[in-house]
């Protein structure tokens, strides 16, 4: 009887465990954007990240529990209208500024430090 209730105990122990310190990797679609403008987020599994506005954005994140470091990289250079550029650049100088991560659901949230956050739904591109 008591192995069957510490089995117990532990099954339910492992089912209330919170999973929103386990980063999803793959591509995400920002959904508070300035001039809501289409931004695009993928995490690889290797560290890597690719970001998409008007310029392809790249870099690199390490996780440790709940806290992210995003470290960018280049860019490419294209020039677009006024509103995506002025995304482009919200987004860009945000991204050194992320310090926690968790995942609501499907959803990535990454958090400033100020405590701003950026919220990313599951995106798959289009055929």
């Amino acid at each position: 009887m008591k192995k069957i209730l510490i089995a117990a105990l532990l099954l339910l122990g492992a089912c209330s465990q919170d999973n929103t310190m386990t980063l999803k990797t793959g591509s995400y679609k920002l959904k508070n954007s300035m001039h809501n403008v289409p931004t695009i987020l993928t995490l690889s599994k290797d560290g890597k990240l690719n970001a998409k506005v008007v310029n392809v954005i790249m870099g690199e994140y390490t996780t440790s529990q709940d806290n992210i470091t995003i470290t960018p990289g280049g860019t490419t250079m294209m020039m677009g209208p006024q509103e995506e550029m002025e995304a482009e650049q919200n987004f860009i100088q945000a991204l050194p500024l992320i310090r926690k991560y968790k995942m609501q659901e499907s959803n990535l949230v990454l958090i400033l430090e100020n405590g701003g956050e950026l919220i990313f739904e599951p995106y798959t591109e289009p055929k």
